[in-house]
């Protein structure tokens, strides 16, 4: 950082010495003892020119009459944030001083602004007849780093470069980089001159304490204890004076300090009414208590009630007073990293010890800092310094202080590298005497806690982060739970690992002490999702003595909450102590909730659902977890178990895998015992994998897996296998509960429980078949749960498949054939691929399959469609009502369709489409939808038919329906009466992920159905439900929305596979955003295939950073949205590359472009999703996308399926006014 030194008269003047002398990278800056300008050049920022090595003294060196021309290279393309900035710097030249900034019309002489690897200034007027450069970096643009450089343009070395220096600093030469030296060189008084002003430490121009460190150790250090060196926040008060006094400006000189106060930057005088005398107190109800706003910082703090604009993902809910007050908040969004915003108490008059207590609130995952200093008489010292998120809460900041004479207090608060950076104080208190440490209460009896409220948790001040309270999903994608353990709707705890966190680094916090003795069971909930999460580990601690370990969970548990308990003895107040430890990337959240610690053995642990036991990471110990109350797990410890069982199951059996494939010399074993469960009567075996040659058959082949597997191979390609089974599957409400054949038998099944994850495919082979001609394909299905995934029967021949049948969701708790006539010319095998759903309920079995000589008899099959498709359509003489919960309630699947509707309960199989409940009970209800994923084609209709109606006369006509997805098609609603069909509603597109109603009045005059038809858009992200279907007498009491037939508008929706949808490429850029299908053309970069067909015929667009220049960038806007009010932004973005640069999204009023989304760094080689509710829009606005380039060429950015619909986004994602 640089210090103010003015120079003899015409300050001496250090140009261009080579390009290669040009800073080279990036710093995140705050604005204290960090140098944003360090760099490879002559004193960091100083730009060396051959043609003047030596110091050069005289007026040339200075701008005539103070005036200094400038202009912005187009080149740089700077931002309207950025040249505001450059703006705000010039504006403080123009305040204080009476250097003039000025447009540059025919100046040969002139200062230009560019965009070069950093922030750098040669010193003086370099010529009289060319320009000069001042760069300026995307690092560069705090208010400070400025105004520092431009400084350097008048003339201006750094403070430290003084003669005199060596009075007040000392230079730490051991602790210099190598090489680095000269920017620590002290100049003669015949270089430079000190204009009469004395040292200051506080100037804008002095380095920080750690500049070129290079072993973190301070390499200036003050002689003065109590002075403060670095500072980025402006001008001081001895900058100013020199300034004018170099270019002998009236009227702005000023008043300096004596030279015997060499720290003072400000004026120390404050009028009697900013001094309070006595205890102070504030918590901003009435007003701002005298608080003042610094004038020299980038921006400044609100007084606010409620909850934050960003509220959930950064700043508070509400005050931490009584919840209905005021505090001061610092709003990051729309500004700059390192930012700095200063709010100045009123003077403080009380002497003697005292105590400063005040509530602070960092919420947010690309957090900087909050620094508070004392201030006398202009002197600042540091007493607290906060960096990085603290959690979702208000936090208590106690610092015992000595006051000698009238004090204020400075909070200054540093924008991270990132929006979610807002930081708010409240209640600060100043009283006289020492602070009073509050203690830990002990609890006496049992603990239980959901975080609903606060229960005591003290967060350790020896990690690296915290753990922090919320409510809903959280800030990253794929990782942590969408909801809270017990309703979805509640608080729990969780680490947040983005931002800049590293790997191991540690968040603990602590229970209050727990005053129970003998046995306690302790228990609780956690969540470990994502593919990087680290570690939980959960200690006891008697009277703050060593830690013992009782739990440890590592790795990717999936998205569910698991419960684990222990029994555990105390002999004295105990504290449990739970610790998350972040993983190799940002998906490692790890979340905990309902914790109990109560007296006696553990009970019987819970079994609502699926059993699951833990995996530990070392050799157990007496700790053991229970089952889960969500999917089941197998047993796999990693090391020969001691005392530490798992306790039996109260409902069904675990599937013990082996821990490797079988290799090819492996034959699986024919039976593996399911010993680790209590349940009776109930054998699991794997299926056999044969590694010597396949049988081949030439006659009939029939197989109901009762004696064996029948010659079926397992897959080695897919990611999990079959199981041989008989009885009931493991898990409840899903699978089988016998098999087909007799009841008593075996049958073939998928276990979808975990390890298994969404997705997770298992593929079985039948023996080769070497049958001549048309032969007939025989098995039985079963396909019961309410999170069903998808089977998919096909004819192999070779490497070839030829798809069968393939089906997916809830086929109900039964056994259904199916048959299919093929022609055998080749040998072929048939093969059965199962894929799991989202969640464990998704079990597929098959039984007795078979093939045999000739086509496939003509038989009806009643139980593939319900019963009504094989019968005369139901006639109901009354009011009709159905919600789907148990059957079809008389509805037919029109023949003449594509395809079919399917009953189906919870979500649908596809992610990103239909609904996740039912209407009726938002929870284990039932609804039909069509099932728009392969073999689904574009266009294909499915219709069901209501029974026939005879009600007469006026009725109201009443359902649900949910149109959800990218890809959505069309929903019709008819009339169908007299063998005429009349259309009721039409509706198109993606409606958002909610339940809407449709409702219209309607005269009976005959007979009558009503049809409802789904038409499947162009991709898999196409699913349309409907439930709650009543038909009443009499007129509709409310007519809905929907009525009228406006639901939620579509205001754009873009898949790119035609054109840019009316996007509008910039002409200011310096790249454009290119439409293309299939990979990139640089390897390492880039997607495989676009994200809506996930095919290369599929098109998106993206940027190619080949050949481009760091922080070359491309902007494209879409057209006017035409809309007023609320809308939901979402689109798929793709940011794989190791050098990777920045997404931005903005708001474009058409006046000013303002960012509402910014994304950085490499996210993965995966199509990431993005929501962002706008409001307060207006016809004229648009979004616009921008992607910059980073370091090298594997930073390709990509987006696709851009969809803007009004309201709100269901989805959540950023809240943006």
């Amino acid at each position: 950082m640089g210090s103010s030194n003015g120079l003899r008269l015409a300050i001496c003047a250090i140009c261009i010495a080579s390009a290669a002398c040009q800073e080279d990278g990036e710093y995140y800056y705050g604005p204290y003892d960090v140098n944003p300008e360090e760099g490879d050049l002559f004193e960091g920022d100083i730009v060396l020119e051959k043609s003047l090595k030596n110091a050069v003294m005289g007026t040339h060196r200075l701008w005539p009459n103070g005036v200094v021309p400038y202009e912005i290279d187009p080149a740089a393309n700077y931002g309207a944030f950025e040249l505001s900035r450059i703006q705000k710097a010039i504006d403080d030249y123009n305040r204080f001083t009476c250097i003039r900034w000025i447009n540059r019309t025919t100046e040969k002489s002139y200062v230009q602004f560019i965009r070069g690897t950093g922030c750098s200034s040669s010193v003086g007027r370099s010529s009289a007849s060319r320009s000069q450069r001042i760069s300026l970096s995307r690092s560069c643009f705090s208010h400070g780093a400025i105004v520092h450089e431009m400084m350097h343009a008048l003339g201006f070395y750094h403070e430290q470069s003084r003669a005199d220096r060596d009075d007040y600093v000392t230079i730490m030469y051991a602790n210099i980089e190598p090489g680095k030296e000269n920017n620590f060189k002290k100049y003669s008084p015949s270089q430079v001159q000190t204009l009469g002003a004395p040292y200051d430490y506080g100037s804008l121009m002095h380095y920080g304490k750690y500049s070129f460190s290079k072993n973190a150790k301070a390499t200036i250090v003050p002689k003065d204890p109590k002075a403060w060196i670095g500072q980025r926040s402006g001008l001081s008060t001895i900058d100013k004076y020199k300034i004018n006094k170099l270019y002998n400006c009236t009227g702005f000189t000023g008043t300096l300090p004596p030279l015997t106060t060499p720290m003072t930057t400000t004026t120390t005088a404050l009028p009697p009414n900013r001094i309070f005398k006595g205890p102070f107190s504030c918590n901003f109800d009435k007003d701002t208590c005298s608080f003042t706003q610094d004038v020299n910082d980038d921006q400044d703090w609100t007084r606010f009630t409620g909850k934050a604009p960003s509220a959930g993902v950064t700043g508070p809910t509400a005050d931490h007073t009584n919840g209905t007050g005021h505090y001061m908040y610092y709003e990051a969004s729309r500004h700059g990293v390192g930012d700095v915003a200063s709010l100045r108490s009123p003077g403080i008059d009380l002497p003697g010890t005292v105590c400063l207590e005040f509530w602070y609130y960092m919420f947010g995952h690309t957090l900087g800092q909050l620094d508070v200093y004392t201030a006398v008489n202009g002197n600042e010292t540091n007493i607290f310094v906060a960096k990085g998120s603290k959690g979702n809460r208000w936090l208590l900041a106690q610092e015992q202080l000595n006051f000698t004479d009238v004090t204020q207090l400075v909070f200054k608060a540093t924008r991270g590298n990132g929006d979610f950076s807002d930081i708010a104080i409240d209640d600060i208190s100043v009283q006289a005497g020492k602070c009073i440490t509050p203690t830990v209460m002990a609890i006496n009896g049992p603990f239980h806690c959901d975080f609903e409220r606060d229960c005591g948790f003290t967060q350790s001040s020896e990690d690296d982060f915290d753990w922090s309270r919320h409510r809903g999903k959280t800030a990253s994608a794929n990782t942590g739970p969408n909801g809270d353990h017990a309703n979805g709707k509640g608080y729990y705890m969780y680490t947040e690992v983005s931002g800049s966190l590293k790997a191991g680094n540690r968040a603990s916090m602590a229970t209050p002490p727990i005053n129970l003795s003998g046995k306690v069971c302790i228990s609780f909930r956690y969540h470990m999702y994502g593919n990087s999460v680290g570690e939980l580990n959960v200690y006891t601690s008697r009277n703050n003595s060593s830690k013992t370990r009782v739990f440890a969970f590592s790795k990717n548990q999936g998205n569910v909450w698991k419960y684990a308990q222990t029994a555990y003895q105390f002999t004295a107040p105990t504290q449990v102590i739970f610790e998350g430890v972040r993983g190799a990337n940002y998906d490692g959240d790890i979340a905990i909730d309902d914790i109990h610690v109560v007296p006696g053995d553990c009970p019987a642990p819970p079994s609502t659902s699926a059993p699951t036991t833990t995996r530990p990471t070392t050799r157990p110990t007496s700790a053991t977890a229970p089952p889960s109350t969500s999917a089941p797990t197998t047993t796999r410890p990693t090391t020969r178990p001691t005392s530490a069982t798992a306790p039996p199951s109260t409902s069904a059996p675990t599937t013990t895998r082996p821990t490797t494939r079988p290799t090819s010399a492996t034959v699986k074993p024919a039976v593996i015992s399911a010993a680790t469960t209590t349940r009776p009567a109930v054998t699991t075996q794997k299926a056999v994998v044969s590694t010597v040659r396949p049988t081949i058959l030439t006659a009939p082949f029939t197989c109901n897996f009762d004696k064996n597997v029948c010659g079926f191979t397992q897959s080695s390609s897919d990611q999990f296998d079959w199981t041989r089974h008989q009885g009931n599957t493991s898990s409840p409400k899903t699978g089988p509960s016998k098999d087909h054949t007799t009841g008593s038998g075996y049958y073939m099944y998928i276990e979808a429980s975990s390890p298994q994850r969404p997705n997770h495919t298992a593929i079985i082979h039948s023996p080769t078949i070497n049958i001549k001609g048309k032969s007939c394909i025989s098995y039985w299905f079963h396909m019961y749960g309410g999170s069903m995934g998808r089977l998919t029967v096909s004819v192999l021949i070779g490497s070839k498949r030829n798809v069968l049948f393939t089906t997916t969701g809830d086929k109900g708790n039964m056994w259904i054939p199916k048959r299919h006539t093929w022609a055998f010319d080749v040998p072929a095998k048939i093969e059965f691929q199962a894929i799991c759903g989202p969640y464990y309920a998704s079990d597929i079995a098959i039984d007795d399959v078979s093939v045999t000589s000739g086509p496939c008899p003509v038989i009806a099959v009643t139980t593939v469609r319900p019963p009504q498709t094989t019968k005369a359509p139901v006639v109901l003489s009354g009011a009709f009502n159905c919600n789907f919960d148990k059957d079809t309630c008389g509805f037919t699947q029109d023949k003449s369709d594509t395809f079919d509707w399917t009953r189906q309960n919870r979500t649908t199989s596809s992610a990103n489409t239909g609904p996740m409940t039912d209407h009726t009970t938002k929870a284990d209800g039932h609804y039909m939808y069509i099932e728009t994923s392969n073999p689904r084609q574009p266009n294909d209709a499915a219709r069901l038919i209501s029974p026939v109606l005879t009600m007469q006369g006026q009725v109201c006509i009443n359902y649900w329906y949910h149109m959800y997805g990218f890809a959505v098609g069309a929903f019709n609603v008819f009339i169908l009466s007299g063998g005429k069909k009349t259309a009721l509603l039409n509706l198109r597109g993606n409606m958002g992920n909610q339940w809407r109603q449709g409702q219209s009045n309607w005269v009976f005059t005959a007979p009558t159905q009503l049809v409802f038809e789904a038409i499947r858009g162009s991709s898999y992200t196409g699913d349309i439900a409907i439930d709650d279907i009543s038909v009443n007498p009499g007129p509709c009491p409310t007519v809905a929305p929907t009525t009228t037939m406006k639901p939620r508008a579509v205001v754009l929706n873009c898949d790119f596979s035609k054109d840019l949808c009316g996007f509008v490429q910039s002409t200011a850029d310096n790249l454009d955003w290119l439409r293309r299908s299939g990979s990139t053309p640089s390897s390492g970069t880039g997607p495989t295939a676009d994200h809506t067909t996930g095919s290369a015929p599929g098109n998106y667009l993206f940027i190619e950073a080949t050949g481009k220049a760091t922080n070359d960038s491309a902007l494209i806007t879409s057209p006017n949205l035409n809309v007023t009010g609320t809308i939901c932004v979402s689109f798929w973005y793709h940011m794989y590359g190791v050098e990777m640069g920045y997404l931005k999204v903005y708001r474009d009023t058409g006046v000013v472009r303002s960012p509402i989304m910014v994304l950085s760094g490499n996210k993965g080689n995966k199509w990431l999703q993005a929501t962002i509710t706008l409001t307060n829009v207006q016809p004229a606005y648009k979004v616009a996308f921008q992607a910059i380039r980073g370091r090298n060429y594997r930073s390709d950015v990509a987006i696709d399926d851009i969809s803007i619909t009004e309201g709100t986004c269901s989805e959540g994602g950023a809240l943006i006014g």
